[in-house]
């Protein structure tokens, strides 16, 4: 059987039926009504039926469109049925009074019962119900109250019946109730992902001589980041890093010295334009030591630029270029640095095609990474900046989620309680921070969660990847 979680969420019931006798006749409620017939009539392949309503002391008008002649054996006269539709009230000109009727009704053997539909078919409730029961909920370490709730939702009685109906749809406490069992299942499952990987090589480059050819000084906030991503580069584990700033911080001169930090190894920059591409690359080829080839990749349409083109990726250290990167049939296995500038204006495929073209073949359980680096704007479009705009360019940010700041270690029932209760204060401090994806991976291993510490926006979890 499938973890119980992902069963009842994909057999959530999207409605529910009573067979409960209705208390009173109102307006567009549903229900069962106990009648007796008391005549039928066939008008224009319709069926009108005049029935009877004793629990009510009054008459009911059955009306059955496209009748056959089984519907007048069914709805024979004298018969004593219960009824299971809409009740609706029309103006009757016989009795100049308004009349409750029920159009196309079901005649239903059992009373009392609540069933369920459901948007696949061929799901009945009595199948669910065998496989939903409180112990399993409980088993799966959701808390008690939501395993209550979701038992109610797939073991309905009438107060439950009342509610749906009167909120038109799940109540609160119930919904609350799935949106943590999908949460919970999601985190279960992001919780066996891999978060380290191998490096494909440990870089050790000297950037000293670089730094100091420069014709200005580098801010404390870029050296702070570069001293990062140095450490990154020598380590054996495979790391990724977001830089943001304000245009014109020196976001550039970060992204060339990680790729001095790089050679003799290869080094790949992706940026969203042509434009953008082209200025990169008049930088890379102002600052970057003449040992370092550079190349800007765009697209071309002549077989002679093409053939051009495969020459300059084969001999450079650092290739610079758009989405055209992406279509070209090289060898890319010997590339250490992956970069991506304005990461924000490209999807998350995108990324994701490029760094798999990066990583070494093999067992995939054991593939082996390139670094990569995203750089984006401080923009508040973008909804990846701090509200509070920092004096020092080129910040380096950390993975974050919220976590409990009353514990040591965090499980993952904490962080969705925590979630919960704080979402209205968590939305406001949402632009505070910058949550960074764990590398993809198939394979599966422990989480480990790392210690606590204060943020910008609250007790949040720091993983910085190395």
């Amino acid at each position: 059987m499938p973890n119980i979680l992902e069963y009842l969420i994909n057999h959530i019931p999207k409605g529910y039926e009573s067979t409960y006798l209705l208390k009173e006749l109102k307006d567009g409620v549903r229900g069962v009504l106990c009648v007796k017939i008391l005549s039928s009539r066939f008008y224009k392949n319709m069926l009108f039926i005049e029935s009877s309503c004793e629990d009510f002391k009054q008459n009911l008008s059955i009306v059955i469109f496209n009748a056959r002649p089984f519907h007048t054996q069914i709805f024979s006269t004298g018969k004593v049925l219960n009824v299971l539709g809409t009740l609706s009230f029309r103006f009757d000109n016989y009795t100049q009074s308004l009349k409750p009727t029920m159009v196309n009704p079901k005649v239903v053997s059992q009373s009392e019962t609540i069933t369920a539909s459901f948007k696949k078919r061929g799901v009945s409730l009595e199948n669910v119900q065998k496989k939903i029961t409180l112990e399993a909920l409980l088993d799966s370490k959701i808390p008690s109250h939501h395993a209550q709730n979701i038992y109610r939702i797939f073991h309905p009685d009438y107060d439950f019946f009342q509610e749906f109906i009167k909120h038109k749809g799940f109540p609160k406490p119930y919904m609350n109730a799935i949106k943590f069992c999908e949460i919970f299942l999601y985190l279960q499952r992001l919780s066996r992902k891999k978060r380290e990987f191998e490096s494909k090589f440990q870089c050790k480059g000297d950037i000293s001589a670089f730094i100091e050819s420069l014709p200005f000084s580098l801010t404390n906030a870029q050296r702070d980041a570069i001293s990062t991503i140095q450490k990154d580069l020598e380590s054996s584990r495979a790391a990724r890093r977001i830089i943001m700033g304000d245009v014109g911080c020196g976001k550039t001169m970060v992204i060339l010295a990680s790729v001095a930090l790089a050679y003799p190894f290869k080094s790949v920059l992706m940026a969203p334009t042509s434009i953008l591409a082209r200025q990169l690359y008049a930088e890379a080829v102002k600052f970057l030591p003449p040992h370092i080839k550079t190349a800007c990749i765009l697209s071309v349409n002549t077989k002679k630029e093409r053939l051009l083109q495969e020459e300059a990726m084969r001999e450079s250290h650092f290739l610079i270029g758009t989405q055209a990167l992406l279509y070209k049939d090289s060898d890319f296995s010997d590339f250490a640095l992956v970069m991506t500038d304005e990461q924000h204006r490209f999807g998350t495929n995108t990324r994701l095609f490029l760094e798999k073209m990066l990583e070494s073949s093999g067992n995939s359980s054991c593939a082996q990474s390139s670094r990569e680096l995203d750089f984006s704007l401080c923009d508040s479009t973008t909804r990846l900046v701090s509200a509070e705009k920092s004096t020092q360019p080129a910040n380096l940010t950390h993975n974050t989620r919220i976590a409990n700041p009353n514990q040591d270690s965090i499980n993952i029932t904490d962080s969705i309680t925590l979630f919960e209760k704080n979402t209205e204060s968590n939305v406001k401090d949402s632009n505070k921070s910058c949550a960074n994806p764990p590398l993809p991976c198939e394979a599966d291993a422990t989480f480990s969660p790392p210690p606590l510490r204060r943020g910008v926006g609250g007790w949040v979890e720091t993983h910085a990847i190395q």
